[in-house]
């Protein structure tokens, strides 16, 4: 909404450039100092600068630009000033949402260069306006072209190879790839040790205890390790024209092996070809036996989860990963969270983790209890969700459509009969002629034979019907258990920054200014305690071995494991485990004592 006469308006300077060269900086503070001294010159107040530093084709990337959008949205301005229209930006599509953004809000543009306003809404502005972005975005078409070609150019000559500063084991100097000594020793290692069998996390904790870090300073991942053995950099070939950037999609597409383009020596070899073969194939052996046919690409996890991403461990601040196993108790599938610094470097230790594992659907639980009263998110009614979801189940299925057709049907032929009734008691009456009777009569009951033939064929053919409505009661039958639950506290995870997991509570973060929230959401601390899978094992193979010495204080440790059905190792160590916290003590010595439950006195 514009000011009246009577007040000050509120302008921002929105400036971009293409590239953080040294030289384009210098145009953007110059194109900063530009738009300040013609807002003072104006006499508007200056409530705001965005500035940004990116290409002009991917409104999406640009977070000063989104900002922008987001302060329209919340009329903390009048007037954009920027310094012509392919400053905003270079995309047609992109440009005319601007223009309908901006005529909705009641914001004005001004281009200082031009010294005016852009007018949306006059016809001939929309024309050349339009005609400026597109002959923008052509131009960024062509030079992206030429781009990617003078690229792909020099990756089949092989004249340079494309090496980041991140790339573990090489350094770049004056343009030359040299070989760094001491992170090449690590490299070797790790091919070594692969070749030997040994998998990821071990090669991991035995390099770490032998002092190799990775670039950040801190020990190399499995997951590093693993992409290190992969890739045939390390015996001196350079594999290019992986990836290429689509202009259309505005995203880099991964191209297909088969237009990779290899270059043998392209650069120093750290380890020799026969090496790296047996390596990659003793990881191969290695994923055969764990069932899996290849390395899965990162990115391609199908079972992923909503809530990937926002679990974080308030201990070490490592993401948790989903972990999916077996209970050995009962056999059944189970999903839990784990700590990531867990899983590859254990509880003990400088750099494990201590945290708890966090089982899915006590999560889901407790995030659904605690977040009742959120709005949008988990305060929406379980059963309404429940019924929306079978109307579309229904209107996809057509089981909705086939009832209403049955409906239909007996209707018709219940108005048919009561017609036919009608008409005998005319003729009862002596109202109607026999003649007109047995003709009406006839035509009224070839009409109830058909409707009662189309009924019987639709019921014939319903069988289907009848099965999707059973699929349909099962699919009710789950929502109610927990599926509608879990669906909407999912929808209201969407709007959290992350899940911080302690050993005795969770700390939900919200984000700040969510779309379509009025007003930020106030962060939860939720007191729970949470017990892994393993612990719950533990915890019940005790209770068990206490009761069965209540039962029979004489047992032996054998007859225990034959009873539970346990290794007798496994029972040993529980047993031990029992007396060491005083849980259970023995009386007596060799075979001629007995067991006593509790506290010895």
């Amino acid at each position: 909404m514009m000011k009246s006469n009577f007040e000050k308006l509120r302008a921002v300077l929105y400036a971009r450039c293409s590239t953080e060269e040294e030289s384009q900086r210098d145009a953007l503070q110059k194109q900063v100092q530009e738009g300040r001294n013609c807002i003072v010159k104006k006499g508007w107040t200056l409530a705001d600068v965005y500035v940004e530093a990116v290409s002009g084709t991917v409104a999406g990337r640009r977070t000063e630009y989104q900002r922008l959008l987001r302060d329209m949205k919340y009329d903390k301005y009048d007037i954009i000033v920027i310094k012509c229209l392919d400053r905003l930006m270079r995309e047609t599509k992109e440009w005319f949402y601007f223009c309908d953004k901006l005529n909705q809000e009641g914001k004005r543009l001004y281009l200082y260069l031009d010294g005016r306003f852009f007018e949306p809404e006059e016809d001939h502005a929309n024309l050349l306006s339009g005609i400026e972005a597109i002959m923008a975005e052509q131009y960024s078409r062509n030079l992206s072209r030429k781009i990617n070609n003078a690229h792909r150019n020099r990756q089949i000559s092989g004249e340079a190879v494309v090496l980041t500063s991140r790339t573990y084991g090489y350094r770049k100097e004056n343009k030359q790839v040299l070989i760094d000594r001491e992170q090449a020793e690590a490299v070797k290692k790790m091919f070594c040790y692969c070749r030997e069998g040994l998998g990821g996390r071990l090669i991991s904790q035995m390099l770490e205890q032998q002092g190799y870090k990775n670039l950040n300073g801190k020990p190399i991942g499995e997951g590093t390790i693993r992409r290190i053995i992969r890739n045939p950099l390390y015996k001196g070939v350079a594999v290019m024209n992986k990836t290429h950037y689509d202009f259309n999609r505005k995203c880099l597409i991964r191209n297909s092996p088969e237009s990779w383009i290899y270059h043998e020596g392209a650069v120093p070899a750290i380890v020799d070809a026969g090496l790296w073969d047996e390596a990659n194939r003793a990881m191969d052996q290695r994923l055969k036996r764990m069932g899996q046919s290849k390395v899965q690409l990162k990115g391609t996890l199908k079972s992923h989860s909503p809530l990937s991403g926002r679990l974080i461990c308030g201990l070490c601040k490592s993401p948790y990963y989903r972990c999916r196993g077996r209970c050995r108790e009962t056999g059944e599938r189970q999903t839990e969270w784990k700590c990531s610094q867990y899983l590859s470097r254990g509880r003990k230790g400088p750099n494990g983790c201590s945290n708890v594992h966090v089982g899915e659907e006590a999560l889901i639980h407790i995030l659904w209890e605690a977040g009742k009263n959120l709005p949008g998110g988990c305060g929406q009614d379980k059963d309404m969700v429940i019924e929306k979801t079978l109307c579309v189940l229904q209107s996809i299925l057509g089981v909705e459509e086939a009832g209403k057709n049955k409906r239909r049907l007996g209707q018709e032929i219940d108005t048919l009969m009561q017609k036919r009734e009608q008409l005998l008691d005319l003729l009862l009456r002596g109202i109607v002629d026999e003649d007109i009777y047995i003709e009406r009569n006839t035509l009224l009951k070839e009409s109830v034979t058909r409707k009662k033939e189309e009924l019987k064929t639709l019921e014939e053919t319903d069988s289907k019907k009848i099965q999707e409505e059973k699929r349909l009661e099962v699919i009710r039958q789950r929502l109610k258990q927990d599926l509608a639950e879990r669906a909407i506290v999912y929808g209201a995870v969407d709007k959290t920054e992350h899940i911080e997991v302690y050993p005795d509570h969770i700390t939900v973060l919200f984000c700040k200014n969510y779309p379509g929230e009025k007003r930020d959401l106030e962060n939860l601390k939720i007191p729970c305690r949470f017990l892994s899978s393993t612990k719950i094992v533990r915890e019940k193979e005790n209770k068990e071995i206490i009761r069965l010495m209540n039962n029979n204080p004489k047992i032996t440790a054998k007859e225990i494991a034959e009873s539970m059905n346990k290794n007798l190792s496994l029972i040993r160590r529980r047993i031990e485990r029992l007396r060491k916290e005083n849980k259970i003590y023995y009386v007596g010595r060799g075979g001629h004592g007995y067991w006593e439950v509790g506290k010895k006195s």
